[in-house]
């Protein structure tokens, strides 16, 4: 018996079989006469197994960033401090909410695929211009 493994499962009973999840084989036996070593091997392989699949199925993104100029870390450490907040925790809201706001040439690219209207510009020009001589 072979089956995918999913997060959440538990340890299947009642019938021998194995598992295969990012390239491990987790068997197991029903068999009374295993030993408390075997169980024991075998429930490690399970939890190995599981940690794998979240690991690579569940995990948010990391970001890690080398040689930050010393004065730049003390500042952002500061910052941190001042709010509260963890290294971590204050980079993170940084990045948050750098990531949601969009950057001038994504807006412009947005206004860019909207329709416009049929006036050449210099007729919308020339009608702004009789409009504000006419004030």
């Amino acid at each position: 018996m072979a089956s995918t493994l999913r997060t959440g499962s538990a340890l299947p009973r009642g019938e021998p079989g194995s598992v295969s999840v990012s390239g491990l084989r987790l068997s197991w036996s029903t068999d009374r006469r295993s030993s408390a070593r075997e169980t024991g091997r075998t429930i490690l392989l399970w939890a190995l197994v599981m940690w794998r699949s979240w690991r690579q199925n569940g995990a948010m993104a990391t970001i890690q960033i080398k040689n930050v100029p010393e004065e730049t870390h003390a500042v952002l450490r500061r910052r941190a401090a001042a709010a509260h907040m963890s290294m971590q925790e204050y980079l993170l809201s940084r990045l948050i909410e750098e990531g949601s706001r969009p950057t001038l040439d994504e807006v412009l690219d947005r206004a860019g695929g909207r329709a416009g209207g049929a006036v050449p510009l210099a007729d919308a020009v020339a009608e702004l211009r009789s409009e504000r001589a006419g004030r």
